[in-house]
Parts: structure tokens; C-alpha cells; sequence
């Protein structure tokens, strides 16, 4: 074997371990919020429409506790796909934040990367409440 020819399956195999490595690393901090934002999104869209979900929000509701809490409670306790939710503001990158859009029953989730002031990606839920008896 010549010399150009051990260079080159040197060279291809240090490319597949690149390759690997790369495809093995997972999701991004980005994609992982963007991924909250999914589920936050989907959990608050069952509120209203399945009973059970219903009623678990508005015992949240009568606890004191709003969206951010219940959604946080939805969490799978195995691989969640996301797990900093917050209220109101960001204290902190890479976070989820819930708060009222000032529609009525229309709520804003907005996920944010390294920049605090603009959200990589902002979603609107609208949460029907049946009135209280």
C-alpha cells in the first residue's frame, strides 16, 4: 500500500468519526427549545378540549398556580423534552416563558436562546375556561 493510498482511508476514517460524533450530540440548546415550546403548546391546547385536562388546569387554577405550573406537572418524568418553563419574563437564556398575550384567554409562549429580548420562536394558545358554577 502506498503512501497517498494510506493517507486517504486515514483521512476517510477520521472523517467517519467526525460523522459520528456530530450525529450522535443530540438536539441543540435551540432545538430543545423549540421543542418546549411544542409541548407547552400542545399541553395547554388539551385544556378545554379533554375533560381531564380541563380539570387538572383549573385545579391549578383554584391553587394559586397558573399555565407555567401545570404545564411543568405534564412533563414525562423520563426524558422530558424540555424542562425550564417560566412566568411572565426570562431570568435566564435558554428558557420557556408563559404568560397572558392580553387576548382574551389567550396565552403567549415564547422560547428564548441567547437573546433575552427577542424569542426564537413565540406560539398563541387559547384556553376556553367553562364558567365556574
Amino acid at each position: 500500500m502506498d503512501q497517498k493510498m494510506s493517507m486517504k482511508l486515514f483521512m476517510a476514517a477520521i472523517l467517519g468519526i467526525v460523522s459520528i460524533i456530530l450525529t450522535s450530540c443530540g438536539p441543540s440548546k435551540e432545538e430543545k427549545v423549540l421543542d418546549g415550546v411544542a409541548f407547552a403548546k400542545a399541553c395547554l391546547q388539551l385544556v378545554g378540549v379533554n375533560p381531564l385536562a380541563t380539570a387538572a388546569y383549573q385545579g391549578y387554577l383554584r391553587n394559586g398556580q397558573g399555565a407555567v405550573e401545570y404545564v411543568k406537572a405534564s412533563l414525562p418524568k423520563k426524558d422530558p423534552p424540555f424542562e425550564s418553563f417560566e412566568d411572565n419574563k426570562p431570568s435566564h437564556t435558554f428558557t420557556v416563558v408563559i404568560r397572558p398575550s392580553g387576548a382574551a384567554n389567550e396565552w403567549s409562549i415564547e422560547g428564548y436562546g441567547l437573546d433575552l429580548k427577542k424569542p426564537l420562536k413565540v406560539e398563541y394558545v387559547t384556553i376556553p375556561l367553562p364558567a365556574e358554577e
